[in-house]
C-alpha cells in the first residue's frame, strides 16, 4: 500500500485542540502511521512557510486542492497559477472543485459548456508539467459534481481528467459509495477515505443528506460507508484520510483510522 495521506485541515483542527505548534501537531499525525498532505491552496500564502515547515517535518504534500467558478467562461487563470506553483514544488496532483452552486437561475446547458471548457484548458495545461487534474464528487444536490450519471459526463468529456474519490461524499449524494469506487475505477487518481454514516446522536457535526438522512463522519470502519469493501479494491492508489472540517477532538479518530486502513488493507 502506498503512503497514507490526510487532509491539511485536519491537521489545523487537532493543532487548535492540542494548542501546540504545528511541528507538534505533525509528530502527532506521523505517529499515527501519515507522512503526507492534501492542503487548500491558499494556506501557503495565509502561512508563507507553510511548505518549508511541512518538510522539515518529514512529510511532503500529495496535492494541493483549490475551489473556483469554473461554470463562468474563460475562468481558469487561478487554476493555471496553482498548476506553475505545483509544478514548482514537485507537487503531482491537484484537486478542483467548483461554485457557484446550482440554481434555477443558471443555465445549466452553458455552465456545463464553460465547466468542460475550462477544465480541458487546465488539464491540457497541466499535462505539459506532468501534473494530473482531478474533479472530486460533492455530496450536494444542488452540485455539478454530485452525481454519479453527471461525473461521468464530466469526465467522458474531458480527456485526461480524473475523478478524487470521496466515499463519504458519495454516501451524502446518496450514491453507493462502493458501486461508485468500482463504477469510476479507471478515472480515479486519489482517494479520499471518509467513513461517513447515519448519526448516531453522539455530538459530532452532523449534516443532512441528499435524500435527508442526518449524517456524520466517522473514524473508518464505524460508517456506513462501506469502508471495508473499498480499501480491499483500492491497490495501488493514495488514500487520504478526511473527516468533517468542523470536528474537534479528531485526534483519536485519525489515529484508530489508520490503524484500520493498514490492518484492512494488508
Amino acid at each position: 500500500m502506498k503512503k497514507l495521506a490526510i487532509n491539511f485541515e485536519n491537521v489545523l483542527s487537532v493543532q487548535a485542540d492540542l494548542n501546540k505548534s504545528l511541528n507538534e501537531t505533525f509528530k502527532y499525525i506521523k505517529n499515527a502511521g501519515i507522512s503526507a498532505l492534501d492542503v487548500k491552496y491558499e494556506r501557503f500564502f495565509e502561512t508563507p512557510n507553510l511548505y518549508s515547515e511541512i518538510l522539515i517535518a518529514g512529510m511532503t504534500v500529495s496535492s494541493v486542492f483549490y475551489v473556483g467558478d469554473l461554470g463562468v467562461a474563460d475562468n481558469y487563470t487561478k487554476e493555471l497559477e496553482i498548476i506553475d506553483f505545483c509544478a514548482d514544488h514537485k507537487i503531482g496532483d491537484i484537486m478542483l472543485l467548483t461554485t457557484p452552486v446550482l440554481t434555477d437561475n443558471i443555465d445549466l446547458e452553458k455552465y456545463l459548456f464553460n465547466l468542460k471548457q475550462n477544465l480541458r484548458r487546465i488539464v491540457n495545461y497541466a499535462k505539459i508539467y506532468g501534473i494530473r487534474i482531478g474533479i472530486e464528487n460533492f455530496g450536494k444536490k444542488d452540485s455539478i459534481f454530485s452525481s454519479v450519471n453527471c461525473l461521468k459526463d464530466i469526465l467522458n468529456s474531458v480527456k485526461g481528467l480524473y475523478l478524487v474519490y470521496d466515499s463519504g461524499n458519495f454516501f451524502l449524494a446518496n450514491e453507493n459509495p462502493y458501486d461508485a469506487f468500482l463504477a469510476f475505477k479507471d478515472k480515479i487518481s486519489r482517494v479520499h477515505l471518509k467513513d461517513r454514516g447515519i448519526s448516531k446522536g453522539d455530538g459530532k457535526n452532523e449534516q443532512v443528506s441528499i435524500n435527508g438522512e442526518t449524517t456524520a463522519v466517522y473514524a473508518l470502519g464505524e460508517g456506513d460507508s462501506e469502508i471495508d469493501k473499498i480499501i480491499k479494491e483500492i491497490g495501488d492508489f493514495e488514500c487520504c484520510l478526511e473527516f468533517d472540517f468542523l470536528s474537534n477532538n479528531l485526534l483519536e479518530d485519525i489515529e484508530k483510522s489508520a490503524i484500520y486502513y493498514l490492518s484492512e488493507g494488508n
